[in-house]
């Protein structure tokens, strides 16, 4: 190879590496938002358009500063809702509009910028940074007082700087346009069928963009439940009442929302008839021989309803009336008051007591079969289960109403009042102390007042 041939390559070397540092970078330059790309086409039309020139005394057009310049471009896009903003007053009303601001520090330099950032010194200067190390914005009034632009140079484009002519960026307004929602998200019911005094269960799913989620629930034309909450979460509604219900759950962003809901029916717990109307005692499957009874035989309203011994008082029976729709009505023999659940109250716990019958939900109890012989007591108002408190059966143990769990406390023994107890016939009376013995007549006496007594079991007649 030549002397002359090795200088004409490395000439070509040169000139190609001189012609890379001189052609433009093509960092920065990917599209802002649509809304900052409108703010950047409406800058570069007025820097276009010389008739638009500089002025600090007549800044709201035709001529601008370099902060109503930048904040007339935002309100020409949408993004903002004052066109006379300040150095002083940008930073802090723009980033209440949804503008973030980014110290330089955090840029870091050149490098460090995106299109449509507005580069901002606070005490002197603002510029939009439009990408490829170019900025556009108001500079200076070279031809005041004459309105309008005499030299090109008033609102132009000019290469990036920083720290030169008095002027050191503290930082930029940066805008970033949120996607908006676009899929409605999907909420879901735990059931087909529920009844009152349940519970039922809402889930549902995340959708993309969603910065948050909101879930609400309508009953009967008022909101019951208002909540921020998670996506694919879930939110459980306890006590429920008679009637439609509609949840709503809505996912949302700063720029956009969709809500999806679900609705669901609840009915009153319903049953059949399954004992004859007549006169019952209400003996607990605790122990046969307790018995539902009205405290101290009251007869007044509120009278507390509870357990005892069965001494086969008046207060210790119940007439049950079948009502034709599936429920009973249920009445204290000695006192004419119906059984009732206290005030209508929804949760488990809710008293039982004696009150005046006035057809009211809380009167009126489905009797249903629990197999054995016994049967479940429900309540129509809150689907609860006529149940002994605490599951133990002693002389004056409240009767209130519970969630069904099959135990033994809310199971009942309907007893026909005037049922026998044992078929007609000739019996030893055994006692309970002794198998061997039993009751019998002294001496055998046939004489009225003859005295009777315990004794051994002979088989004798007396």
């Amino acid at each position: 190879m030549t002397k002359h041939v090795l200088k004409r390559m490395i000439g070509v070397v040169l000139c190609l590496c001189l012609l890379l540092q001189l052609l433009p970078q093509a960092q920065n330059v990917l599209a802002a938002s649509s809304k900052v790309e409108t703010a950047l086409d409406w800058a570069q039309k007025i820097a276009d358009d010389n008739s638009h020139g500089y002025s600090q005394q007549h800044r709201n057009g035709p001529d601008y500063d370099c902060s109503s310049y930048v904040s007339t471009a935002l309100v020409k896009a949408g993004l903002n809702d004052n066109g006379s903003l300040t150095t002083y007053t940008m930073k802090k009303y723009l980033c209440s509009k949804g503008f973030t601001w980014i110290p330089w520090s955090s840029i870091g330099g050149q490098s460090g910028l995106k299109r449509g950032d507005i580069l901002l010194d606070e005490d002197t200067h603002t510029e939009f940074y439009i990408g490829n190390g170019k900025m556009i914005g108001a500079h200076r009034d070279y031809g005041y007082p004459a309105t309008g632009d005499q030299t090109g140079k008033e609102i132009s484009v000019q290469s990036f700087y920083n720290n030169q002519y008095g002027i050191s960026w503290n930082g930029v307004l940066r805008y970033e346009e949120t996607n908006p929602v676009t899929t409605t998200p999907s909420i879901w019911k735990n059931s087909d069928s529920y009844t009152v005094g349940n519970s039922a269960t809402l889930t549902w799913n995340s959708v993309d963009n969603a910065t948050g989620y909101w879930f609400s629930v309508w009953y009967k034309g008022e909101q019951i439940v208002t909540t921020q909450v998670s996506g694919s979460s879930e939110y459980t509604l306890n006590n429920l009442g008679e009637g439609e219900y509609t949840a709503y759950i809505t996912a949302y962003n700063d720029s956009s929302s969709k809500q999806g809901y679900v609705t669901f029916r609840v009915n009153y717990v319903s049953g059949e008839q399954t004992i004859p109307n007549g006169r019952y005692q209400i003996c607990s499957a605790l122990d046969n021989s307790s018995v539902i009874s009205i405290s101290g035989a009251s007869t007044d309203d509120e009278a507390n309803v509870l357990l005892y011994a069965n001494e086969r008082h008046d207060n210790q029976y119940f007439d049950f009336e079948y009502l034709g729709n599936g429920y009973y009505k249920i009445t204290a023999k000695h006192s004419g008051k119906v059984l009732d659940v206290y005030w209508e109250k929804m949760e488990a716990g809710a008293n039982v007591q004696q009150y005046y019958w006035n057809n009211g939900d809380n009167q009126q109890w489905v009797v249903k079969d629990a197999g054995d012989g016994y049967f479940y007591i429900i309540s129509k108002s809150n689907s609860l289960y006529m149940d002994v408190y605490g599951g133990v059966a002693s002389n004056d143990v409240n009767i209130d109403t519970y969630t069904g769990h099959g135990g033994t406390s809310e199971k009942w023994k309907l007893i026909p009042a005037g049922e026998k107890s044992v078929a007609d016939g000739k019996y030893q009376i055994c006692t309970a102390l002794d198998d061997s013995s039993v009751i019998s007549i002294s001496e055998a006496s046939k004489d009225a007042c003859a005295n009777a007594l315990l004794y051994a079991n002979e088989n004798h007649k007396n």
